[in-house]
């Protein structure tokens, strides 16, 4: 889809789904928080229909331009997906009031994601905006180590399992699938580290695409501070490697962190000291 017509209906979207979560609430009746809506309920379902019906065709772009969908209930200690949640008339009102709330700001935050996209370019799911299909293909690639984790950390009881416990870890596995790939070399740290520096982590680069794919391993909840300082650190570092186009930061075990759509805005059209990349942060 076009870039420019995807931001149409998005926008379109957005605005039918504000008008459908005000007729909501006045919908629940007066007398205190019933468990569905009380009132107008056949304008309900009609509105309701028609929003779904633009969400089946809009959600698999939305999930591409948005890295995290799941709500955290913290008093109940539950979670689920708000694209689930948010339409219809059978999600009990506890659920789908947060989450018309948490729906109507991320379209909010996919419409901001599409601004660093050209307005006449087709728009790939899955994938960058990019006429360079190998670099589409690392995108893919990067996406999908944690798939390919998973098959390696629960084999047959008689194999020792792959253990992935670190950025290492997940830099070998990594490099192994692009080496599956590409005909060009996949070397490791392209920019030497100097002394002081702060830059002493794990780096992945093919310079025939002019690539720099940097793993980040999330141990803890608490990890939601350093990655994001890293990743900061790193976009001002990796400018000094001279073939830099585009810059990966693959964040594995993101489901850890408690806000890990709050990477999402490192993802954009970069310009640091004269130098101009296109950075990534892909949750995995």
């Amino acid at each position: 889809m076009i870039v420019s017509e995807l931001r149409r209906q998005l926008e379109e979207f957005g605005r039918e789904l504000i008008e459908y979560r005000d007729l909501w609430n006045g919908s629940l009746g007066e007398s205190g928080l019933p468990d569905y809506a009380v009132e107008n309920i056949d304008e309900l379902k009609t509105r309701g229909s028609s929003l779904l019906r633009q969400l089946g065709r809009l959600r698999p772009y939305m999930e591409d331009l948005h890295s995290s969908w799941v709500f955290h209930h913290r008093a109940t200690g539950t979670q689920w997906n708000i694209l689930d949640m948010a339409l219809g008339l059978q999600t009990i009102a506890v659920v789908k009031g947060p989450s018309l709330n948490a729906l109507v700001d991320a379209v909010q935050i996919v419409l901001g994601r599409l601004d660093d996209y050209p307005a006449e370019e087709e728009f790939r799911m899955g994938t960058l905006v990019t006429t360079n299909f190998e670099i589409e293909l690392a995108e893919r690639v990067c996406a999908r180590v944690g798939k390919a984790a998973r098959i390696l950390t629960s084999r047959r009881a008689t194999k020792r399992s792959f253990e992935l416990s670190d950025e290492y870890d997940v830099q070998d596995l990594l490099h192994a699938l692009l080496r599956a790939f590409f005909k060009y070399p996949v070397t490791e740290n392209p920019v030497s580290k100097s002394a002081g520096s702060v830059s002493t982590r794990t780096d992945l680069c093919i310079q025939e695409l002019g690539l720099i794919v940097e793993v980040k391993f999330v141990k803890t909840q608490r990890g939601q501070k350093r990655i994001g300082k890293e990743l900061a650190e790193d976009l001002v570092f990796y400018t000094a490697w001279d073939p830099l186009k585009y810059l990966f930061f693959v964040i594995f075990n993101s489901a850890d962190l408690q806000n890990a759509e709050l990477l999402d805005r490192f993802s954009k059209r970069q310009t640091i000291n004269d130098r101009s990349f296109t950075a990534r942060v892909i949750n995995v």
